[in-house]
């Protein structure tokens, strides 16, 4: 190796560098864990510093694709800030090969800046560095090759895991609930001791048990699946695996124009219960959107107002003197009580005096399990007619299509041809969701009857309801309950409160006996 090196500016001379860095990469967590990539970089940049009388002050170790901004890598970043940290220090980094440093032409150009200007010597097992127009040419020829080898890696990994997807295998890591086994043609997905809990969370959308992904994530966050985090961060998590053909035994990847096929894993739930899931989450609902920084040791934070300012109360910790003290308070600038807090004990002590008081008369709750009863009822003869009108519509899709069948085997001009398949295709698309809707048999009393449970627990004792649910489940119930957020003065305490339709009804119901229960006006009464 020349003993003269050159940087942009000047000319550096390697004598002068006496301490070094040394810098090892590998492209994915997999080749640390099964290889000795970093291992023997390593130990190669140790035999570089030996060579040159360098003493490795430092070394840094990456997990990351060449490929891209070097910003993007943890080891390289932190190596860089070193630096910074150390401007009059001259280092020598040292690379076992060219392509650490970078394996995409332009950002492999930005690194050398980026390192020249800090002062940096880069040195390489394999390559000279330097700053002759020739020595320019060879270092760009290397690095386009470089980024040429990383390209055409990536295409053929694309194209192999392209081509198992297609023959219907998952060509990447295991879906939650599967785990991978080798098999004499590949890796197969076969479902793990988790399965178990995926087709309940799929079973617990299509009964009506799961309402919202919040749900499915509590519920997966309780039995182990998911981990230590709350339960929110897991929502996304939840959607996909609810979204996922996989668990109902299909292969697709539109990003890579596989279109869906049958799979040679087992599925997790039918192919009928996927598709009534997928409705219930493409079905509009209207929902009030909760914080996502609410906390469970403040409940009530923002959904209390202050009696003076009308502006929500907040929440948060007070470091005393020995202990940390829990309040709420208001911090509207020009409020009265801005400066004054309240504490944590007294506002829920007297929320919980307020939901013990909406206590309902068992005579109220009978008429709720009628009202129910005939609103199931009610749901169940809309249904059949719905039946009755996708059974109608089927059949006229099967005639559409063999007329259809008829005239593009009669036409003969490509483009009208054309047309014909594309109308058939749409017809057989809806074909087939109507006799996939059709095969479902719906158990009408499962939701019917958690719906009423639920509605005679809040209506007979809202507070058993309030103190066992989540935070963000408390959101929800707060809004079930109230109208608007309470008024809360400290010395006065709660202000009337504003109930929602349903409760103003079941307190304004006066009992006058049996007699009641079969009264007009829920719906029109029998002929």
């Amino acid at each position: 190796m020349s003993k003269k090196l050159k940087t942009k500016n000047k000319k550096l001379d390697i004598k002068d560098y006496e301490i070094a860095l040394s810098y090892c990469r590998v492209s994915s967590e997999k080749q640390k864990l099964e290889g000795s990539g970093l291992d023997s970089q390593e130990i190669r940049n140790e035999q570089l510093a030996k060579q040159h009388n360098f003493k490795i002050e430092k070394v840094f170790l990456d997990t990351a694709s060449g490929g891209g901004d070097f910003m993007k890598r943890p080891a390289m970043r932190e190596l860089l800030l070193y630096l910074d940290k150390h401007p009059y220090k001259k280092y020598a980094i040292l690379f076992d090969d060219l392509k650490r440093l970078a394996r995409d032409t332009e950002f492999h150009f930005k690194l050398r800046t980026a390192l020249s200007a800090r002062n940096a010597l880069p040195i390489c097992s394999n390559f000279v560095f330097g700053d002759e127009p020739e020595d320019k040419f060879v270092e760009t020829i290397q690095a386009a090759h470089n980024q040429l080898e990383r390209e055409q890696n990536k295409r053929q990994v694309i194209q192999k895991q392209k081509a198992c997807l297609e023959r219907g295998y998952w060509a990447f890591h295991p879906l939650c609930g599967y785990k991978k086994v080798k098999m004499t043609d590949g890796k197969k997905d076969v479902p793990n001791e988790q399965n178990k809990y995926i087709k309940e969370l799929f079973e617990g959308f299509f009964s009506g048990r799961f309402q919202q992904f919040i749900d499915g994530a509590s519920f997966l966050k309780e039995v182990k699946v998911f981990g230590k985090q709350s339960a929110e961060k897991y929502i996304t998590s939840v959607k996909s695996i609810l979204t996922q053909p996989f668990y109902a035994g299909f292969i697709e990847f539109p990003a890579w124009e596989v279109t869906r096929r049958k799979g040679i894993h087992e599925p997790t739930v039918s192919l009928e219960m996927f598709e009534a899931v997928q409705n219930k989450i493409n079905r509009p609902i209207n929902t009030t959107k909760i914080r996502q920084d609410v906390r469970e040791e403040f409940p009530l934070r923002q959904l209390v107002n202050c009696a003076f300012c009308n502006h929500k109360l907040t929440a948060a910790w007070s470091q005393g003197k020995r202990e940390r003290y829990p309040y709420y308070f208001c911090q509207t600038k020009d409020c009265p009580l801005k400066s004054s807090v309240i504490r944590k004990k007294d506002i829920e002590e007297k929320f919980k005096a307020l939901l013990l008081e909406m206590t309902t008369d068992d005579d109220v709750t009978e008429l709720a399990k009628v009202i129910f009863e005939r609103a199931k009822e009610k749901d169940k003869k809309e249904c059949v007619i719905e039946a009755v009108t996708n059974e109608k519509r089927k059949q006229e899709c099967e005639t559409e299509i063999n007329t259809y069948l008829e005239l593009a085997a009669k036409a003969k001009i490509p483009l009208v041809i054309s047309q014909y398949e594309s109308k058939i295709e749409k017809l057989a698309d809806e074909l087939n969701k109507l006799k996939s809707d059709g095969a479902i048999e719906y158990d009408y009393a499962v939701p019917y009857q958690t719906a009423l449970d639920k509605m005679l627990g809040i209506l007979k004792n809202p507070y058993s309801i309030w103190e066992k649910v989540n935070v963000f489940e408390k959101q929800k119930f707060f809004s079930f309950l109230f109208e608007v957020n309470l008024l809360f003065d400290k010395i006065k305490g709660y202000q009337t409160p504003k109930y929602t339709v349903l409760k103003r009804v079941c307190s304004e119901i006066e009992p006058v006996g049996s007699a009641y229960v079969e009264m007009g006006g829920i719906e029109p009464p029998c002929k």
